[in-house]
């Protein structure tokens, strides 16, 4: 089970961080999309100033955050989830954590030196390009926040970009093939 966005809000706001619960974790899942299995203080060092200072309660929170997203991601069970506000917050405070958590993946990939292009396949620079398109998205509060046909989008964007995840890590984190030289005869 995902750590709890509320607890790690919390902590973002008590730590005075740049970033909230949700573009922390979209900056975790970036990170691990394109750099792998990453040391967890790698991701810290891009939320903290000096990541000596902190309390450890509060890496211990981070640290689980860490773990259950690298499980999630490298998993079989295609269970990645993302770090968003429960779906009893309003339709415009869930799509502007979804905007952040896109930044946030942005971010990620780009502290993990992933570089655009033909080098990549095609569908990860898509998905990569839609990102960005959602992160510089805006919502309007003065939408209707009944309307079921916006919370039917906002269902089906959430889906996208949690599936587009998985299939950016599962396209850029190969598993190593054994070589040829490496088979072993009986």
């Amino acid at each position: 089970m995902m750590t709890r966005f509320d607890e790690i809000e919390s902590l973002c706001l008590q730590d005075d961080l740049d970033f909230g619960a949700a573009e922390c974790h979209g900056i975790l899942s970036g990170l691990i999309c394109a750099a792998g299995p990453v040391d967890s203080v790698h991701w810290l060092t891009l939320l903290y100033e000096d990541v000596n200072k902190i309390d450890n309660n509060d890496r211990a929170l981070l640290e689980q955050v860490y773990q259950q997203t690298m499980q999630q991601l490298s998993g079989d069970e295609l269970g990645f989830q993302l770090m968003l506000p429960d779906d009893e917050q309003s339709l415009s405070q869930r799509t502007l954590a979804l905007t952040d958590w896109c930044r946030g993946f942005l971010y990620g990939i780009s502290a993990a030196n992933l570089k655009l292009g033909p080098d990549l396949p095609d569908d990860v620079n898509e998905i990569i390009h839609d990102l960005t398109q959602i992160s510089a998205a805006d919502y309007s509060d003065d939408q209707d926040e009944d309307n079921n046909e916006a919370e039917n989008a906002y269902m089906e964007l959430t889906e996208y970009i949690r599936a587009g995840t998985m299939l950016i890590y599962t396209e850029l984190q190969v598993p190593a093939r054994p070589s040829p030289d490496s088979t072993v005869l009986h």
